[in-house]
């Protein structure tokens, strides 16, 4: 290194993802996902899947089922890390005249030693873009974590 010179200490993540239509049987997904992302700050890459499936209940009702799978593994050359797993599932349900919609899930991975549980709701505003959500979800020691967000999606 030149004398004077700052050392390099940029940070970046890269992540990418995938949607794509499901199989169209009476009974298969109707949307896949694939996510992959690479962060080398925490010297780990991750790759998942979640696959859904929507159907009408009534003029005003839609029902989501999510199955969701993703695997972590260290980026060559990590030191002490290991592989990991997280599986999740989730139930949705989506009130259209409001735009609201009610989740309730489950998680666990290879660091958990049992289901964790989580519900959700969320809210849109001003005809979408908008949201505030609030979330519980039970934590690995049993504690319950609570949480509420707003937030902005736009897409173009």
């Amino acid at each position: 290194m030149l004398a004077g010179a700052v050392p390099d200490q940029s940070t970046g993540v890269a992540w990418a993802t995938v949607t794509a239509p499901g199989l169209e049987a009476p009974l298969g997904w109707d949307t896949t996902s694939i996510e992959t992302r690479i962060d080398p700050s925490q010297e780990q890459s991750k790759l998942g899947t979640t696959l859904s499936r929507s159907v009408p209940v009534g003029d005003d009702i839609s029902l989501t089922l999510q199955n969701g799978l993703s695997i972590t593994r260290p980026l060559p050359n990590a030191a002490g890390q290991v592989h990991s797993w997280a599986s999740s599932q989730a139930l949705r349900f989506n009130i259209l005249p409001t735009d609201t919609s009610v989740s309730l899930g489950a998680d666990v991975s290879s660091t958990d030693d049992k289901w964790l549980r989580t519900l959700s709701a969320e809210q849109k505003l001003f005809g979408g873009p908008f949201s505030v959500t609030g979330s519980m979800s039970e934590t690995a020691g049993g504690d319950i974590s609570k949480s509420l967000r707003a937030g902005f999606k736009h897409s173009w």
